[in-house]
């Protein structure tokens, strides 16, 4: 793969396959003006090297900006672990079109939400909130809370596995 560099940061990260940035608005500050590009082939995606960032336990929030051509298949948006100790996932279910996400291997599926909408993009987001001893997660699409608001263990263990955005290590 390529190597893909963070010159606000200073992190390398790889793009596999056919992934690829593309410059969008000029004169914008790096890394804002670039978009990734993920065709959707099973072996298109990019490794985010381990980070401490990715290791917060506690609330968070995950927005991408997707645009699915089929339901066929499950679809891997971001993860990070490939062990049983997987720090997070969210990705789209096959045939429902609907989002999951998943921290320590307790998942949630977006029941109650509408499915994605195909060849369209889709503004989607994940955010979970500690109350308590639980995790409440809320997805959302197109900025518009999608569903009724879901609960997991509050568990977010950490690892030095990297990210993988459009894919994972643990679900190949």
């Amino acid at each position: 793969g390529t190597t893909a560099y963070d010159y606000i940061s200073s992190y390398n990260g790889t793009y596999i396959g056919s992934a690829a940035s593309t410059p969008t608005v000029l004169g914008v500050p790096m890394p804002y003006n670039f978009a990734v590009k993920l065709p959707g082939g099973s072996n298109d995606f990019i490794t985010i090297p381990s980070n401490t960032n990715f290791n917060q336990t506690g609330d968070g929030t995950w927005e991408i900006w997707f645009k699915p051509i089929s339901f066929a298949t499950e679809q891997v948006l971001i993860s990070k672990g490939e062990t049983a100790n997987m720090s997070f996932i969210l990705g789209v279910t096959p045939s429902t079109g609907k989002l999951y996400f998943g921290t320590g291997g307790n998942i949630t599926i977006n029941n109650s939400g509408s499915s994605l909408t195909l060849n369209q993009w889709n503004h989607i987001a994940v955010g979970w909130a500690t109350v308590g001893s639980t995790f409440e997660v809320k997805f959302y699409k197109n900025g518009i809370q999608n569903g009724s608001t879901a609960t997991i263990p509050n568990s977010f263990p950490t690892n030095t596995d990297p990210a993988v955005i459009g894919s994972s290590l643990l679900y190949n």
